[in-house]
């Protein structure tokens, strides 16, 4: 998200962030750069890393999240609407 002060003024951002994720920099910056921000909350995978460490697969991060297509097609459409 960082390049969304190379967008032009009035440009529409839609940022997908996990629920438990309280960053707020890419809404200032939109803002600032006159963006029309909005965001789709992305809910997290419960138990990541124990579901990782069961399938034998390593993990770096303490965050996994999932994002529901159908659920992001409409908040698509109800930007555009």
């Amino acid at each position: 998200m960082a390049n969304v002060g190379f967008c032009q003024p009035g440009a529409v951002v839609l940022e997908i962030q996990p629920e438990r994720f309280p960053e707020g920099w890419t809404r200032g910056a939109c803002f600032l750069f006159a963006h029309q921000w909005h965001i789709y909350q992305a809910l997290e995978v419960p138990d990541f890393n124990l579901l990782a460490s069961e399938a034998n697969v390593q993990s770096k991060t303490d965050l996994a999240y999932r994002v529901d297509i159908a659920e992001l097609r409409q908040a698509i459409a109800a930007i555009f609407d």
